[in-house]
């Protein structure tokens, strides 16, 4: 869709010698529309993320990162310190240090 849109609108900036205005957005977007969103264009989306036909390995367990609020403190503060650089990570766990004291 994008490719055909920039193709669009470079051949409305050489056919008016300018750029699309509101008034031609919706036709040019019409017919990028209609030649682009297709049976076959949106079966291939869904098999892509294995909507349908069902394909639980289509996008890796890696992409979804884990929530942290059922994280333990411990588990928390951890996470938190392998996740900055040294100089951030030492004041962080300074400041971690004190509130887990003051509990």
């Amino acid at each position: 869709m994008k490719s055909l849109w920039r193709k669009m609108v470079k051949e409305h900036l050489k056919s008016f010698g300018y750029k699309p205005t509101r008034k031609d957005f919706m036709p040019l977007f019409s017919s990028v529309f209609q030649e682009t969103v297709t049976i076959s264009n949106i079966a291939s989306g869904f098999r892509k993320t294995g909507i349908y036909p069902l394909d639980r390995g289509a996008i890796p367990d890696t992409t979804f990162m884990p929530s942290l609020l059922p994280m333990s403190k411990r588990r928390l503060k951890q996470q938190i310190f392998h996740q900055f650089p040294r100089p951030y990570r030492c004041a962080r766990e300074a400041q971690l240090l004190k509130t887990t004291r003051k509990e």
